[in-house]
Protein backbone atom coordinates (compact mmCIF):
# COMPACT_ATOMS: atom_id res chain seq x y z
CA UNK A 1 0.00 0.00 0.00
CA UNK A 2 1.41 3.31 -1.44
CA UNK A 3 1.97 5.79 1.93
CA UNK A 4 1.08 9.65 1.27
CA UNK A 5 1.16 12.51 3.63
CA UNK A 6 -1.70 13.87 4.95
CA UNK A 7 -2.96 16.67 2.63
CA UNK A 8 -2.29 20.68 4.33
CA UNK A 9 -5.31 22.16 3.41
CA UNK A 10 -9.17 21.14 2.66
CA UNK A 11 -10.40 21.21 -0.95
CA UNK A 12 -14.30 23.18 -0.41
CA UNK A 13 -16.51 22.02 -3.53
CA UNK A 14 -19.58 24.69 -3.91
CA UNK A 15 -22.05 21.89 -4.44
CA UNK A 16 -24.78 24.72 -6.22
CA UNK A 17 -21.97 25.63 -8.50
CA UNK A 18 -21.32 21.90 -9.61
CA UNK A 19 -25.00 21.13 -9.96
CA UNK A 20 -25.80 24.03 -11.93
CA UNK A 21 -22.84 23.43 -14.17
CA UNK A 22 -24.84 20.22 -15.52
CA UNK A 23 -23.95 17.58 -17.90
CA UNK A 24 -24.85 15.42 -20.72
CA UNK A 25 -27.73 13.22 -20.96
CA UNK A 26 -26.85 9.84 -21.16
CA UNK A 27 -27.41 8.49 -24.56
CA UNK A 28 -30.22 5.56 -25.11
CA UNK A 29 -28.08 3.17 -26.46
CA UNK A 30 -24.78 2.38 -24.46
CA UNK A 31 -21.94 0.58 -26.84
CA UNK A 32 -18.87 -0.76 -25.67
CA UNK A 33 -15.86 -0.79 -28.11
CA UNK A 34 -14.35 -3.96 -28.99
CA UNK A 35 -11.05 -4.61 -28.08
CA UNK A 36 -10.75 -6.01 -31.95
CA UNK A 37 -13.09 -3.53 -33.40
CA UNK A 38 -15.16 -6.20 -34.57
CA UNK A 39 -19.02 -6.06 -34.87
CA UNK A 40 -19.44 -8.70 -31.90
CA UNK A 41 -23.13 -9.46 -30.71
CA UNK A 42 -23.31 -11.34 -27.38
CA UNK A 43 -25.80 -14.77 -27.88
CA UNK A 44 -26.78 -16.17 -24.22
CA UNK A 45 -26.85 -19.88 -25.20
CA UNK A 46 -28.53 -22.27 -23.15
CA UNK A 47 -26.75 -25.88 -23.30
CA UNK A 48 -27.18 -29.03 -21.31
CA UNK A 49 -25.04 -29.50 -18.55
CA UNK A 50 -23.45 -33.36 -20.16
CA UNK A 51 -22.69 -31.54 -23.30
CA UNK A 52 -21.05 -28.54 -21.38
CA UNK A 53 -18.91 -31.17 -19.68
CA UNK A 54 -18.25 -32.81 -23.21
CA UNK A 55 -17.18 -29.35 -24.25
CA UNK A 56 -15.15 -28.47 -21.56
CA UNK A 57 -13.13 -31.75 -21.66
CA UNK A 58 -12.70 -31.45 -25.48
CA UNK A 59 -11.23 -27.27 -24.40
CA UNK A 60 -8.79 -28.79 -21.47
CA UNK A 61 -7.33 -31.50 -24.59
CA UNK A 62 -6.41 -28.88 -26.43
CA UNK A 63 -2.11 -28.62 -26.88
CA UNK A 64 -2.58 -24.76 -26.63
CA UNK A 65 -4.82 -23.60 -23.70
CA UNK A 66 -7.94 -21.53 -25.11
CA UNK A 67 -10.81 -20.21 -23.81
CA UNK A 68 -13.93 -22.08 -24.18
CA UNK A 69 -15.76 -18.95 -26.32
CA UNK A 70 -12.75 -19.80 -28.87
CA UNK A 71 -12.96 -23.43 -29.06
CA UNK A 72 -16.89 -23.11 -29.62
CA UNK A 73 -16.24 -20.34 -32.37
CA UNK A 74 -13.79 -23.08 -33.81
CA UNK A 75 -16.22 -25.38 -33.99
CA UNK A 76 -19.31 -23.47 -35.41
CA UNK A 77 -17.09 -22.37 -38.36
CA UNK A 78 -15.64 -25.69 -39.14
CA UNK A 79 -19.39 -26.73 -39.25
CA UNK A 80 -20.80 -24.19 -41.46
CA UNK A 81 -16.99 -24.88 -43.49
CA UNK A 82 -18.77 -28.27 -43.75
CA UNK A 83 -21.98 -27.51 -44.85
CA UNK A 84 -20.80 -25.08 -47.29
CA UNK A 85 -22.38 -21.90 -45.60
CA UNK A 86 -20.66 -18.86 -46.14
Amino acid sequence: MAVARRPTARQTVDVDELISKGGSVPSEVRSVPDSDNTDNTAVPLRLPRSLLTRVDRAVARQPIKVPRNTWILHALMEKLERDGIE
